[in-house]
């Protein structure tokens, strides 16, 4: 763990940009993969991918997760499969 004891009492102000900038990129990673991996799947059932299904995936992705929370969408999706 690093203290922010030797910075000041500001000290935490950098290490908290670059968790905030560690975070934007991992939700931004999740997005892509998210879209992408619903591209994949929706060209595989013969759908033509358009931008607007694009668009569709993004906003499905950034909604469904803020509505019900992480772990509770992660929990509903698990039931549906039985385990």
């Amino acid at each position: 763990m690093i203290s922010r004891a030797p910075f000041g009492t500001r000290g935490s102000r950098l290490l908290s940009f670059f968790n905030w900038l560690t975070q934007l990129g991992f939700e931004t990673e999740g997005l892509i993969l998210i879209v992408g991996a619903g591209l994949v799947l929706s060209q595989m059932a013969g759908v033509h991918t358009s931008s607007g299904l694009k668009v569709t995936y993004i906003i499905l992705a950034a909604a469904i997760p803020g509505r019900y929370g992480r772990t509770s969408a992660t929990r509903r999706w698990s039931r549906s499969f039985g385990h």
